[in-house]
């Protein structure tokens, strides 16, 4: 993984999408970039929707913004 855990973070949303047709989950984006703890991928993700780079409004509802 890259220095810039949002950016893993927005790659593997939009990858896992696009396989799978659905948002993955906190515990599945934890997973595939690395983090050990839900709370810290959570905190990302709120970080990331107060910037407008993703629409999160909870479980499995998360949407990449833009691109």
């Amino acid at each position: 993984m890259s220095q810039n855990r949002e950016q893993d973070i927005l790659n593997f949303i939009k990858d896992f999408h696009a396989k799978n047709q659905w948002a993955p989950s906190i515990r599945e984006i934890a997973d595939g970039v690395g983090l050990y703890s839900s709370s810290t991928v959570q905190g990302y993700l709120e970080r990331m929707a107060k910037k407008g780079k993703i629409v999160y409004n909870g479980v499995r509802q998360i949407r990449v913004v833009g691109t």
